[in-house]
């Protein structure tokens, strides 16, 4: 595969991303990528500084990833094309129980922190 594809792909990707991907899923890929790249600052910040208090550090990547992991199902949920699967729920059910469990693990973060 030469460059040549590959930028191919990626704007065939690109522009089918942008005509099929309902606005409220490109935000919660905003979500994804911008807590992924919180951990990854976070991580890098303790391996070039040092991780004295190492549970500060623990809850702050817990709280990204677990973050992540919420984003990831509110989106699966509120995706059209998983429809079938989560039959009778309603987006704005997904969202609220999004909501609390961001909001529970905050507290768990925190309470983890001392």
């Amino acid at each position: 595969m030469d460059a040549l594809q590959a930028n191919k792909i990626v704007k065939e990707f690109k522009a089918n991303y942008n005509k099929n991907t309902p606005d409220r899923l490109k935000l919660c890929d905003v979500f994804c990528v911008y807590y992924g790249c919180l951990a990854s600052i976070v991580t890098v910040y303790c391996l070039v500084f040092g991780s004295y208090p190492f549970n500060a550090f623990l809850s702050a990547v817990f709280a990204c990833m677990g973050c992540f992991v919420l984003t990831v199902a509110l989106r699966m949920q509120s995706n059209p094309n998983n429809a079938a699967q989560f039959k009778g729920m309603k987006i704005q059910t997904a969202f609220s129980h999004f909501a609390l469990c961001c909001t529970l693990l905050i507290f768990v973060c925190v309470h983890f922190m001392g």
